[in-house]
């Protein structure tokens, strides 16, 4: 494969599965402090007005549903595309656009550079098919194939089933299904919160959670798809630990 080729699959790759935050506030509210949303635009919307439509829902005012949107300088959004990962934009109904109506909050956002400077780098193809990492590191291509099918990977919605560890939770504990959405768990602790109302340990509060071989997760990332974890307050797995209904054919629905 050449380096073109591969450059150009990577990028399209990362594109059609990556997420942008961004932030819309309300014209003449000057006290409005945003609606943010984290968006796979490829999968969130087809259309702009898709997704006016959700702002009109969701982004109330005084003038009237949401029938514009502009970014902070003005410029009228027309297509999903114009959108810009970090960025602020103002919603209007019936009323012209003016800088004066752009609420206290939005009114220094982030800037691009600051923005791109926050993104990590890619791996990127080099001369005699090596690359480097993101912390310059030389990786061979492969290895940065394998890094980007992870990111991918990570992104995609799973459905895994968490139990309380054996002797840790009432006997008649089945489990608990959750549908993962990255989007939505962007930390560990964020997961164990989630997974914590519904998995109640008696011995106190979930601190660690392992798969079935005794792995433990670090990521939100290390989940996959149909995959079963154990829950557990031990800083160190035993087999002993597994649920004989973490082990049974069929999971929780």
């Amino acid at each position: 494969m050449s380096d073109e080729v591969y450059n150009r699959l990577v990028g399209d790759a990362l594109e059609k599965n990556k997420t942008i935050t961004v932030t819309f506030f309300r014209h003449l509210n000057k006290s409005d402090k945003g609606k943010q949303y984290i968006w796979n635009l490829h999968h969130q919307f087809k259309t702009f007005e898709q997704m006016r439509i959700q702002l009109a829902s969701d982004v109330s005012g005084s003038t009237g549903p949401v029938q514009r949107v502009y970014d902070v300088e003005g410029n009228k959004i027309t297509e999903l595309s114009q959108l810009q990962d970090k960025h602020f934009y103002i919603c209007c109904g019936g009323e012209a656009f003016t800088k004066a109506g752009i609420p206290t909050a939005a009114a220094a956002p982030e800037t691009p550079a600051a923005a791109a400077a926050k993104k990590p780098d890619l791996p990127k193809a080099s001369e005699g098919g090596e690359t480097q990492d993101p912390e310059g590191r030389v990786i061979s291509k492969e290895e940065a194939e394998q890094m980007i099918d992870k990111d991918i990977k990570a992104q995609k919605t799973k459905v895994c089933y968490f139990y309380g560890a054996n002797g840790q939770c009432q006997k008649t504990d089945k489990g608990a299904r959750f549908v993962i959405n990255p989007t939505r768990y962007k930390t560990l602790e964020q997961l164990i919160s989630e997974v914590s109302s519904k998995v109640r340990l008696i011995t106190g509060g979930i601190q660690k959670i392992y798969d079935l071989e005794g792995n433990e997760l670090t990521s939100v990332a290390d989940l996959t798809e149909q995959g079963r974890y154990v829950c557990s307050i031990a800083r160190s797995f035993n087999k002993s630990m597994i649920p004989e209904v973490a082990l049974a054919t069929d999971p929780p629905k």
